[in-house]
């Protein structure tokens, strides 16, 4: 028996299967302690999109898909307004602390929101479900 494969069925069952990787639980490096008594967050960030969501686990980073483009810091704060909203913390407390001008970025989270580690991974399993 003879099956023809089109390449865009191909392209669907690529974006199945990244789709089922990101539902996986997060790395336990994704969400880390920082050294001030705060929280570091791996993220991996898509701007330009429909609209603002956390997309899931994308290996050891948390993905997130804003609508915001990627000019003069627009989709930092857009990052930074989604998680605010996720983790539902002061808009003081969450920081961009590296990858300003790079989709790859780490997120601060400040000791003073009185959220630990483990906290933070769980209210970003129950918001990526």
């Amino acid at each position: 028996m003879f099956i023809r494969v089109y390449p865009w069925t191909i392209l669907y069952r690529r974006a199945d299967e990244v789709t089922n990787a990101m539902s996986a639980p997060p790395a336990d490096q994704a969400v880390r302690p920082a050294s001030d008594g705060g929280v570091l967050i791996d993220v991996k960030v898509s701007p330009g999109a429909r609209r603002n969501k956390l997309a899931g686990w994308l290996g050891e980073r948390l993905k997130l898909m804003v609508s915001a483009p990627p000019e003069d810091g627009k989709a930092n704060a857009a990052v930074c307004t989604l998680m605010i909203k996720t983790l539902n913390v002061g808009r003081r407390d969450i920081t961009v602390a590296s990858g300003h001008t790079s989709p790859v970025k780490t997120l601060h989270l400040a000791a003073s929101s009185g959220l630990d580690v483990t906290a933070v991974r769980q209210r970003l399993r129950d918001a990526a479900m």
